[in-house]
């Protein structure tokens, strides 16, 4: 059943979006301006983890301490990191989190998967709400017929139905991943209208997403799925990233929200019980 309001979802049709020009995007500001950076969440190591499969995963609401099973093989640091940056933004909006969020980052491997699924796992554990994590990153897909349709792409193109994947009751969180998207066509799903209006229509029926987004620079699709977010998280992996990518991403993303910059992989030799005590 339809809610009254929500936008009626059509399955994505390959060949007509080609033919389709893509949705107006806004155009950047004139002139240089530096990407509005909050203060840099303290650094983390965060070792990275794949993902579990399949398709889409749902984890059951439960009580008590066995709710800590959604935290389960994730790093302290990173755990305390997403929480630092969740309380910022609870300060600055009235205790409201902007949702969706989107994490990406200005190259591949600076750990963006790890923060964005934790960031979706310790609001799930933390909010007592329904929280929805959407790989759009294609991470570890190749779109090989092989590989066949998967997950997201399956929604799209009607072969599930989303009300089979975000059950009314009963999953606290719902990861969602990427798969069977040839590569030649992800730009084209990027600027889809089936792509917008299925995450609006996920946005309406969880309190809180997160997207996974591909680097900034390696992606020309980035900047089209970034706009589906109230705001924009950046992951860098410390001794990775020169200041001058760093710069390139910040610039690419200036007419988005920014939601400040997570330095991922440093170490620090200030002992944990003393960091903790420090503004």
């Amino acid at each position: 059943m339809t809610r009254a309001g929500a936008r009626r979802r059509r399955p994505l049709d390959l060949e007509q979006e080609m033919t389709t020009p893509p949705p107006h995007m806004p155009a950047p500001p004139s002139g240089p301006r530096a990407l509005p950076v909050r203060p840099v969440v303290r650094p983390v190591a965060s070792p990275p983890a794949p993902l579990p499969r399949p398709a889409w995963q749902s984890v059951p609401l439960v009580e008590g301490n066995a709710h800590d099973l959604l935290l389960e093989g994730t790093a302290p640091e990173v755990v305390e990191a997403v929480r630092r940056a969740i309380a910022r933004w609870q300060l600055e909006g009235d205790e409201v989190v902007p949702s969706p969020i989107a994490v990406t980052s200005a190259l591949h491997g600076e750990g963006t998967t790890t923060i964005s699924s934790t960031l979706a796992a310790v609001l799930a554990h933390d909010t007592d709400a329904p929280v929805c994590w959407v790989d759009l990153s294609w991470a570890g897909s190749t779109g090989s017929a092989e590989e066949g349709p998967d997950g997201l792409y399956q929604i799209l193109t009607g072969a599930v139905s989303l009300d089979d994947v975000l059950p009314a009751r009963g999953a606290r969180l719902v990861r969602i991943h990427g798969g069977g998207v040839p590569p030649a066509h992800r730009h084209l799903v990027a600027r889809s209208e089936a792509l917008e209006a299925l995450l609006e229509e996920v946005t309406r029926r969880v309190s809180h997403v997160v997207l996974d987004l591909p680097p900034v620079l390696a992606s020309s699709g980035t900047l089209a799925l970034a706009r589906h977010a109230a705001g924009v998280l950046l992951v860098v992996r410390h001794g990775a990233t020169t200041r001058q990518q760093i710069n390139e991403a910040a610039r690419e993303l200036r007419a988005l929200p920014s939601l400040g910059v997570v330095l991922n992989g440093a170490s620090s030799p200030i002992p944990r019980a003393v960091a903790r005590l420090l503004p």
